[in-house]
């Protein structure tokens, strides 16, 4: 025979060591893809927040309108 029996279990080990890694990355893999797709709870804007958005939005309009108006006056 070409290989003997040491050989053969130092392989066999390398191939469970191996596998055994290959098991755990997926598993870690699976319970990263478990935390990623539960959603975050979000935190609310509060009442600051949403006057920044507000304005935000409404300087928005704003400049569009008057960059439209330059356009075609």
């Amino acid at each position: 025979m070409g290989l003997d029996i040491n050989e053969m279990r130092r392989q066999h080990d390398a191939l469970m060591k191996s596998f055994d890694e290959l098991d755990r990355l997926q598993k870690s893999n699976a319970e990263r893809a478990v935390r990623l797709s539960t959603p975050s709870p979000r935190r609310s804007l509060g009442l600051f927040g949403s006057l920044v958005v507000m304005a935000c939005t409404i300087f928005m309009m704003l400049a569009l309108i008057v960059l439209a108006a330059a356009i075609f006056l």
